[in-house]
């Protein structure tokens, strides 16, 4: 009876939270999709702890040159915002098991049928106790499951921004004939670290950072 249970209970709270984490699931299936449709890698190496530089370098283009705005760029640029904003979000709003159990047992057809039954009634208390480990280690591993897809997909949609968001800059002759691009053939994140570091603060958090970032990227 407990084995015929679990299985159905199983698939119910994996029902659940297809609901509960429906817009996070969405994204993370619809660019696996896309990656695997145009057979696109994910980068090995993590690259996204330095994002906020790109998305920084981008904003000072844009303060050079107001019309850099290419619309590939633009457009990655939404979608790196998205991707990291949800899985930022995921990571920062830890869920209460116990409240989010009771809400699935509000739900639950199978508790619904237990708690009306005169031969199972008894035992629904118990069974609540029992699939409670059951639905903790399931929550766990699909939300870990999600997590690491975005952050896959994040790593990957970095790299590609950071690919296009220099080969447009240097399509720029004001970009190129800017302070920023002087003494340099090609700019690229590490030129564009070079540069700001001849103008930051040395004494600050960021020129430490970036120093780092520099010597980790050379």
């Amino acid at each position: 009876m407990k084995e015929e249970f679990a299985t159905v209970i199983e698939k119910e709270i994996r029902k659940f939270l297809s609901q509960y984490y429906k817009k996070e699931e969405r994204l993370a299936r619809q660019w696996n999709d896309f990656l695997k449709k145009n057979d696109l890698f994910i980068p090995y190496r993590d690259h996204t702890y330095y994002l906020d530089i790109l998305l920084e370098a981008y904003n000072y283009l844009r303060n050079i040159v107001q019309l850099f705005a290419p619309e590939l760029v633009r457009k990655m640029k939404h979608d790196i915002i998205e991707i990291d904003h949800t899985l930022t979000y995921m990571q920062a709003n830890k869920i209460d098991i116990s409240l989010l159990y009771k809400s699935f047992l509000k739900k639950s057809e199978v508790f619904k049928t237990i708690e009306q039954s005169n031969e199972f009634s008894i035992y629904y208390k118990d069974l609540q106790e029992i699939f409670f480990v059951l639905f903790e280690e399931i929550v766990y591993q699909y939300t870990a499951s999600i997590e690491a897809d975005l952050k896959s997909i994040l790593n990957h949609k970095t790299v590609m921004f950071e690919h296009v968001l220099w080969e447009e800059a240097n399509k720029f002759q004001r970009i190129r004939s800017s302070t920023i691009c002087r003494n340099i053939y090609k700019l690229d994140t590490k030129s564009y670290l070079h540069y700001r570091l001849t103008i930051l603060n040395p004494y600050s958090e960021k020129y430490e950072r970036m120093k780092k970032l520099l010597g980790e990227l050379e």
